[in-house]
């Protein structure tokens, strides 16, 4: 029994150890290595639920085969766990520069009438930043 599990972990390591090996023979240019990350970026940045920026850059894949898919699905990563909470701040804090004191009231709910604020303010602010902090990390990478 054990012997079956070692067997199983050590041909996950080995599959895992040639498939990286084989991403890193790839030949991808600057240009496709940094647009990936540049719209992995977009990506992660605008207000999407958990998983669907991930079938966005499927789509994107499938649809524009020359993206570096590594340089992409590893913006999603990077970006996911890092930096994201203070871009969601800033994207917050931006949104509310330009509605200012602007209150909606389409309901008579309080909770919805906050909900609908608030989630304004935020996509303006991902609308915002999303271009241009992709535009700033296309030219770093």
């Amino acid at each position: 029994m054990i012997k079956q599990i070692k067997l199983r972990i050590i041909n996950f390591y080995l599959k895992l150890k040639n498939h990286f090996l084989e991403i890193l023979k790839l030949k991808t240019s600057p240009h496709e290595i940094a647009l990936g990350f540049a719209i992995g970026t977009f990506i992660e940045i605008l207000p999407t639920f958990f998983g669907i920026d991930y079938m966005l850059a499927l789509i994107i894949i499938l649809i524009y085969p020359k993206i570096s898919k590594i340089s992409l699905f590893g913006a999603l990563l990077i970006l996911n766990f890092i930096i994201l909470t203070p871009i969601h701040l800033l994207n917050y804090y931006i949104g509310n520069l330009i509605y200012a004191g602007e209150p909606i009231i389409y309901f008579n709910i309080e909770f919805w009438d906050n909900l609908i604020n608030i989630s304004r303010r935020f996509l303006i602010g991902s609308l915002i930043t999303a271009p241009i902090i992709s535009l700033i990390l296309y030219i770093f990478i």
